[in-house]
């Protein structure tokens, strides 16, 4: 990328070899904020060919398929993914696809199940895709341990992890699970 003080002469532009991309630079999206813009040229971005490396390759199905799906999510998934990505520099979008694609949800970062005191019996927990209201007689769990929880109510079971007959998640994996 070159910024640009003044757009180049034709001659000057003819002698580039390839295609030149001309842009405006915006140092944020709200543009009332981010002033002007900068002038800035870049060659062309150029395909290195045919040949990818496998590990590029190998994760051209996943992207395929989060790009894809990400519309035919139901509106309250999409919903829960729009409020957990405004604490994030991601879009919704982009958190759905990097969930999917690196496993962002179950890398640790998660709090063990916990509940927190200032909720209520009617409060919607999240849990790995499984919107669900939380049993009354699990208010008082304390932060940081594991436990089993049944739930009252399924809102909606993206994973297909609830199980209906028995009245229980299933966690479908060791590890970290959400409740907020």
């Amino acid at each position: 990328m070159a910024k640009l003080g003044a757009l180049p002469a034709q001659a000057i532009i003819d002698g580039f070899k390839g295609v030149i991309d001309y842009y405006m630079n915006f140092q944020a999206c709200d543009r009332s904020i981010s002033g002007p813009g900068i002038p800035c040229a870049r060659s062309w971005p150029r395909s290195p060919g045919h040949d990818r490396a496998p590990s590029v390759q190998a994760g051209w199905d996943a992207f395929a398929w989060a790009a894809k799906n990400w519309n035919s999510l139901d509106p309250y998934v999409q919903e829960a993914y729009r409020q957990t990505a405004q604490e994030s520099n991601l879009t919704p979008r982009d958190l759905f696809m990097k969930g999917y694609i690196t496993d962002y949800f179950r890398e640790g970062q998660w709090d063990i199940l916990s509940k927190d005191p200032e909720f209520t019996p009617e409060e919607n927990v999240m849990l790995d895709c499984c919107n669900v209201y939380l049993s009354a007689d699990f208010l008082n769990i304390p932060s940081g341990i594991t436990t089993k929880v049944p739930f009252d109510t399924v809102l909606f079971d993206i994973g297909g992890n609830f199980d209906i007959v028995n009245n229980k998640f299933v966690c479908p994996r060791d590890g970290r699970y959400l409740c907020t």
